[in-house]
């Protein structure tokens, strides 16, 4: 029976057998032990472990045709789910720290945080690097509602701890990036070719601090803590829906690709994939923060010959012209509207503009320095709750386009590995539009840069928070234009990196 069952196999089929039954149980027996003491060691010998198992899975002895008695039909991400699944054990918890809001207009706390085991389509991942952006701010800031208390951050990426049940993109050990717009691939948003907003996008939507199974997996003092944008980055460890994490390239720098979980795609989505930048093109930026760099990174990706920077504050214009912009120019020099300045530069108007401050009268700026006939204004800054924008149908009757995105109408889970992959191909770089690195225990000083108006704009900051046993990287992300709008969802600025605890893992903050 045996010497003719198992396709693959190397050597005495008994001899491997006996071997693959005493691995097993040894490895059995120390994910038990683990599960006692949940020390840093232990965790970096359970990820070794579960790649041991992979390799038993791969010989096909774990997996089937195991005789009874063995590992029976255990495949090598079996045992890591034995943990939310109750297989063997009872369900047990991770404890980590974690920046906990509890309050509005309050500074954070660092606490130990319980993180449950992930469920079925659920993934539990240990953070390396996160960002700060404006929609966490918002939230502190009481501009913007979520539920209380909460775990903020959107931006990171980390390395998948353990699985849920029927998971299948993902394994123990991989890199990946947390997703804060969702792509299940089923619902008519998703198979739609244009589309980003997949239907169970409701984190931002309707946002009610669960996951889709409507609970959530944090507890702090006996209380239930609420997750944000289906994502929650300030901490050493998360826990997501399948549908919100993309496995990433192996050899990936996680303290840089971290930015396109948020930021940098966000900007260079808007210039290649909304836009659709065309060769030899003029284009006008407004504001000039993370996202901003990234949208001139991608004008200059689609072959534009002429990037003019706008900003009041003129200590950004050096790292705009370090990622191509042409020209920058400060309104607060003119005497005239900024759209009446780009009209006369551009001989009628610009072919593309790009809003990406989330202010009202920016946005009108932005459309009207397009050429009538066919200029292309993109509203990247999301605008203030509650308020309207008159236009002039004539403004648009003439040919113009106005459209607006949320990530860069980029399909979350298709494009995020493609973006990586895009960037260890040196298509396009990240390290301007990082400026600092800040420990995780100091990002209260991070979310305090904001509104200083000193070395970072408030629109204009990207700090990095380094996360784990040794480091958590926080970026701030800033928007641009000195002016610090109502409400963001997308803007950022170059960043910076913050140290944590005892791990290495980095948050990002986008503002």
């Amino acid at each position: 029976m045996l010497s003719g069952e198992w396709d693959g196999c190397v050597g005495s089929p008994k001899l491997l057998l006996h071997a693959v039954q005493c691995g097993f149980y040894l490895i059995k027996e120390r994910l038990e032990a683990i599960d006692q003491k949940r020390s840093d060691e232990d965790d970096e010998w359970r990820l070794k472990l579960g790649k041991a198992l992979s390799i038993l899975d791969w010989c096909k002895l774990v997996s089937h045709k195991t005789p009874a008695g063995c590992c029976g039909s255990l495949n090598s991400s079996e045992v890591f789910r034995m943990r939310s699944s109750g297989k063997n054990q009872q369900t047990q918890v991770i404890k980590r720290k974690a920046a906990l809001l509890w309050e509005t207009k309050k500074p954070f706390f660092i606490e130990e945080v319980e993180f449950a085991t992930p469920k079925a389509h659920e993934v539990c991942i240990k953070n390396m690097d996160t960002g700060i952006c404006h929609s966490d701010d918002n939230v502190v800031s009481g501009k913007s509602t979520s539920p209380l208390p909460v775990i903020l951050g959107h931006e990171a990426a980390g390395i998948v701890e353990s699985i849920g049940e029927e998971v299948t993109s993902v394994q123990p050990g991989d890199k990946v990036t947390p997703l804060f717009t969702p792509q299940c691939g089923k619902c008519r948003s998703c198979k739609h070719p244009e589309s980003n907003l997949c239907e169970k996008m409701n984190s931002i939507l309707q946002p009610q601090g669960k996951l889709q199974d409507g609970t959530s997996r944090f507890t702090c003092r006996g209380k239930p803590i609420r997750h944000f944008m289906s994502t929650s980055t300030f901490s050493q460890y998360t826990v997501v829906d399948e549908i919100s994490v993309a496995k990433i390239d192996a050899a990936s720098p996680l303290e840089k690709v971290c930015l396109i979980g948020c930021g940098f795609s966000t900007g260079y989505g808007s210039a290649v994939k909304v836009a659709k930048v065309t060769q030899g093109s003029t284009c006008a930026v407004f504001g000039l923060g993370g996202v901003s760099l990234s949208v001139i990174i991608g004008c200059k990706a689609a072959r534009a010959t002429r990037f003019i920077a706008v900003d009041i504050n003129k200590d950004k214009f050096a790292k705009a012209r370090e990622v191509g912009a042409s020209e920058c120019v400060n309104p607060q020099d003119y005497d005239k509207p900024i759209e009446e300045v780009h009209q006369e530069m551009s001989n009628g108007g610009v072919d593309f503009s790009f809003e990406v401050v989330g202010r009202l009268d920016t946005m009108a700026s932005a459309l009207l320095c397009c050429d009538k006939p066919f200029g292309v204004s993109v509203i990247v800054g999301a605008p203030p709750v509650s308020q309207t924008l008159p236009v002039h149908p004539m403004l648009l009757l003439t040919g113009r386009t106005w459209i607006g995105t949320i990530f860069g109408s980029f399909k979350s889970k298709d494009s995020v590995p493609k973006l990586v992959t895009d960037f260890m191909a040196k298509n396009f770089p990240l390290d301007p539009i990082i400026t600092n690195v800040l420990p995780f225990e100091k990002i209260n000083e991070g979310f305090d840069l904001f509104p200083s108006g000193k070395r970072w704009d408030p629109h204009g900051t990207q700090v990095g928070l380094q996360l784990g046993s040794s480091i958590l990287n926080l970026l701030v992300l800033g928007l641009g234009l000195g002016f610090r709008p109502p409400i963001h969802f997308l803007n950022f600025t170059p960043m910076m990196r913050l140290p944590v605890s005892e791990e290495p893992v980095c948050c990002y903050f986008e503002g």
